[in-house]
């Protein structure tokens, strides 16, 4: 799952966003680039809540 942000700072999620699927194509090899960061357990928190679980 593709998540953006216009500033990686921003621990408030007001930056950060998920992208409609139009908005992106992983292409039929699915390829994927990012970065893994690493967070604490309150901006974990703060990503569950802002996002929830895919399951």
């Amino acid at each position: 799952m593709p998540i953006i942000t216009t500033d990686i700072g921003d621990p408030t999620g007001a930056c950060w966003r998920k992208p409609e699927p139009e908005e992106y194509d992983f292409g039929t090899l699915k390829k994927r680039h990012g970065s893994i960061l690493p967070i604490t357990k309150s901006e974990y928190e703060a990503i569950q809540s802002k996002w929830g679980s895919q399951q």
